[in-house]
């Protein structure tokens, strides 16, 4: 049958079907779309990680401001800097990744032509 066999090249990594073949149930039909792929998440994936370890990397800032806020000579001077550029670095990297893949997603995938309009002289 060509659906079984369809159906054992998206088992084993290979693109999945993209009708249903003769003889195959409807029901068993699995469209192809990008986001339902691994690969297509990746992107997203990294931008999200990125902005949670921006987030994390202020705590420590946080912490150092508020803990030493009655002595701050007392604070270590390496805190600051070193978590605020690291905090800035996750989120310049997570900004710079996602406009790199959103300009691969419109190359890849361009926007419809736009209608011609039919204009009769009369």
């Amino acid at each position: 049958n060509v659906f079984e066999e369809e159906k054992e090249k998206s088992q084993i990594g290979e693109s999945p079907p993209t009708a249903a073949a003769p003889g195959g149930s409807p029901s068993s039909f699995v469209p192809p779309h990008p986001v339902l792929h691994w690969e297509a998440r990746k992107p997203c994936l990294a931008v999200v990680i990125l902005l949670n370890l921006n987030c994390l990397f202020q705590y420590p800032n946080a912490f150092a401001m508020w803990y030493w806020a009655p002595d701050p000579p007392s604070r270590p001077f390496w805190i600051v800097p070193v978590f605020l550029l690291l905090s800035f670095g996750c989120g310049f990297a997570g900004g710079i990744n996602f406009l790199r893949q959103t300009g691969k997603h419109k190359k890849k995938y361009p926007p419809p032509p736009e209608p011609e309009d039919d204009e009769h002289d009369e």
